[in-house]
């Protein structure tokens, strides 16, 4: 690609050139040449054969190989094979746009200097800005750019003749699928500088590079939150991020993520996590619950266990995937697909030193899983079935859960017969046993002693839809199951069950249409009106296994109806004889939006009559009446309630609602109720939501969110926080205050984040439940 001697370099210029050399040793020399470089000029051109210097004037567009040069005017040293463009420049190489006043491009060494060259790069979807006096450019596989060597380099992502934010750096080198890395730089907002650092090397994926979030927290005092992301193994296929947490009132706390890469699409799977904090107080609490006084003060020494990860026994498939492809932002990702997707071990382990250590010290996973799972799964997934084998441990001791060892088979429904019919059908056996919660943090529990025994269960149903009159839908089901307890311990009784299940689906459609029914200010353009009644019936019959007998999969307390079809239901320990009809009627209002059918409205209206109430001596349940609306993209209404018209010792009444309204382009306003009372186990509730948005100006907004508790006049939960767009940035500064049953939990929040590197951020985020994790 380099040209080493000065004679195989080229030079061609159009006929109109060629006529106004007057030196017929120049036209010799000319033809010489090769035809590698290639220069068209509007004003013609001066040769100094001598020297090797040849001159164009006005509008000189330049080829060599895959560069191109226009400038209002150049000069080519033959000798030197440097190219000194002049006016407009605008260098266009290895598919990337250099603009400036002026620049030199070498051919020999394809490197490009210029007091004040600037350019844009997208690395992994970010745009890059740049401003450099040198600058040369690596070519990869497929001749991509595989690095951009830079010196003297202004870098930004503001996309402005002033940019709001930049970098200056003595050594910039970009690896536009990698990582930025910079030598002797400095950080400067609106001109002044902010920070200096002699070397970084910043990662372009948001889960990788150094963020911090410093702060002050009622449980926690001042806080300093350390996290750090890189990328490990021989193939950079693993994901390391290195914590190192310093509390004021709790100590110090640090330790390490390990997440595959192949995994990274699942955020279920979040791999290996260890953690580990030197609690200097734990007795402190964020409730009203005294630890020493019940005498329940975790050890000094904490911490937690945790992974999840899915091993394929296939292995993975690596591959390079573009994203927005033929875009601007186009960039590569590696993308991991397994070879085989049917066969695989799932592993769910989570060792917690004590039960309150989440609640101390990662607020956010209490509230969505206060009491960790721990199990392994072996799983095989066939064309119509799936066998797995299952391993769960009780390794806390302090929460309440089952430990087993079981086996599953279940089959997917499907035709049987020549399709006479459909079957679906499931078969377990294993080892449960449930002992009750001991240790610091234990819940308190009703299960007093141990009770275990070994349980095969199977299940077989066969269904067939069939239409009735021509308009009714009708699909009957038939099943059997059978259970045998056995090995029992503990107190509780064993044997079998036997237990016979026959039920339908049936409904049918109607509608009607309105076309004359426009609204503009209601999303309305033709209404049509779809009215499907629906019953359900399901009749089970069989061995009851009577009052001594203690189930583990057993039933919890639910405000909403149990379903009918015994293949969906979970607890097959409190599986019994009932028999249930569901009546309801669904309503649909469909329109004209975008070329196609928008369902507008619905609300589905349905109640169960009990022949054989399982749970309750019930004869009707309550009325549920499930609405959703949503008319226009600024109007959103869900309605989720049931209501007590039919009576009964044990009614009660429920009502969950949520709308979200936007009265001006600039104020969005959500507010939501939950209202539950004479609820026969759950406690009563009156719960107010308020969450209100408003920009103030074009870069400022203000927000709240508010969460009452009406029966108690309580304001649990309250946030205000203020928001300002910086262009390049944005940023957020609020304050938290909660209600923690009588004690109260107070944090500030305050966030910068850099918009197209998010991990570039400044936080003071003194809200522990967003902190943490």
């Amino acid at each position: 690609m380099k040209a080493a001697n000065a004679l195989l370099l080229s030079l061609t210029v159009s006929a109109a050139t060629l006529q106004s050399y007057a030196q017929e040793n120049a036209l010799d020399q000319l033809s010489k040449l090769t035809s590698k470089v290639q220069v068209d000029s509007v004003g013609g051109a001066d040769v100094d054969l001598e020297k090797g210097i040849f001159r164009y004037k006005e509008k000189v567009d330049i080829k060599y190989e895959g560069a191109r040069i226009l400038a209002d005017s150049a000069e080519f040293n033959q000798k030197t094979g440097e190219i000194t463009a002049e006016g407009n420049v605008n260098i266009f190489r290895d598919g990337i746009l250099y603009s400036g006043d002026s620049a030199v491009y070498n051919i020999q060494t394809e490197s490009i200097t210029s007091g004040n060259l600037r350019s844009s790069v997208v690395a992994q979807g970010k745009e890059l800005y740049f401003q450099s006096e040198t600058i040369n450019t690596e070519l990869g596989e497929n001749d991509s750019v595989d690095v951009i060597d830079t010196n003297k380099t202004l870098l930004t992502t503001h996309d402005n003749a002033n940019p709001n934010w930049h970098i200056l750096a003595d050594e910039l080198d970009i690896y536009p699928d990698d990582r930025v890395v910079f030598k002797d730089v400095t950080f400067y907002a609106k001109g002044r500088p902010v920070m200096w650092l002699p070397y970084l090397s910043q990662p372009l994926e948001d889960e990788l590079g150094y963020s911090f979030a410093p702060g002050w927290d009622s449980s926690w005092g001042g806080y300093l939150l350390n996290r750090y992301g890189t990328l490990l193994g021989e193939d950079q296929n693993i994901l390391g991020v290195f914590h190192l947490d310093l509390r004021s009132e709790r100590g110090l706390a640090g330790g390490v993520d390990f997440k595959s890469l192949t995994q990274r699409e699942n955020p279920n799977l979040k791999g290996l996590q260890l953690y580990y904090a030197y609690d200097s107080s734990p007795e402190t609490s964020r409730t009203s619950r005294d630890r020493v006084k019940i005498d329940d003060v975790p050890d000094n020494n904490r911490y937690r266990i945790n992974l999840q990860h899915r091993v394929y026994f296939s292995g993975y498939e690596e591959s390079i995937e573009l994203t927005d492809a033929g875009s601007p932002s186009e960039s590569k990702k590696r993308t991991f697909e397994p070879r085989d997707d049917s066969f695989y071990l799932n592993f769910d382990i989570n060792k917690l030193s004590d039960g309150y250590f989440y609640e101390d010290f990662f607020p956010t996973e209490f509230r969505v899983d206060p009491q960790p799972d721990n199990n392994v799964a072996l799983v095989k997934r066939y064309t119509h079935s799936e066998a797995s084998v299952l391993a769960r441990f009780d390794i806390n001791d302090f929460f309440q859960t089952d430990e087993r060892y079981e086996g599953a088979y279940d089959m997917i429904r499907r035709p049987v017969f020549n399709g006479i019919a459909n079957y679906e059908g499931s078969t377990t056996y294993g080892f449960i046993e449930e002992s009750p919660a001991d240790g610091t943090g234990a819940r308190e529990t009703n299960l007093v002693d141990t009770i275990g025994y070994n349980r095969f269960d199977t299940y077989h149903q066969l269904s067939r839809p069939f239409k009735a009159f021509e308009f009714l839908s009708i699909v009957p089901r038939v099943g059997a199951r059978y259970t045998n307890y056995s090995s029992i311990t503990g107190p509780t009784a064993g044997g079998d069950r036997v237990l016979g299940h026959f039920g339908f689906d049936s409904s049918f459609k109607a509608s009607r249409d309105f076309d004359d029914v426009k609204s503009d200010a209601l999303g309305i353009d033709g209404i049509r009106h779809v009215i499907q009644p629906y019953l359900r019936y399901s009749f089970i019959e069989g061995d009851d296994m009577g009052e001594d007998f203690t189930g583990i999969d057993r039933l919890v307390a639910s405000t909403r109806p149990r379903p009918l079809d015994p293949s969906q239901f979970t607890a097959i320990d409190s599986l019994t004889s009932w028999n249930i009809m569901r009546v309801g009627m669904y309503n649909r209002l469909l329109t004209h939006r975008n070329n196609g059918s928008y369902e507008w409205l619905y609300f589905n209206t349905y109640f169960d009559t009990f022949f054989n109430d399982p749970e309750l001596d019930r004869n009707f349940s309550n009325l549920y009446q499930d609405i959703g609306w949503r008319p226009l993209p600024w109007l959103q209404f869900r309605l989720d309630s049931q209501f007590p018209v039919f009576g009964g010792d044990d009614s009660f009444t429920e009502v969950n609602s949520r709308v979200v309204y936007m009265p001006t382009p600039n104020a969005e306003i959500s507010l939501g109720h939950r209202f539950l009372d004479s609820h026969p186990f759950l406690s009563d509730s009156n719960q107010l939501t308020f969450d209100y948005f408003q920009r103030l100006y074009d870069n400022w907004g203000f927000s709240v969110r508010q969460r009452w508790e009406l029966d108690t006049s309580t304001l649990d939960t309250q946030q205000y926080s203020i928001h300002r767009d910086l262009t390049s940035w944005t940023a957020s500064l609020g304050a938290v205050i909660r209600d923690n049953g009588g004690v109260d939990d107070y944090g500030v929040l305050f966030t910068m984040t850099l918009k197209e590197f998010p991990q570039f951020n400044i936080p003071v985020n003194l809200d522990p439940n967003s902190a943490a994790d």
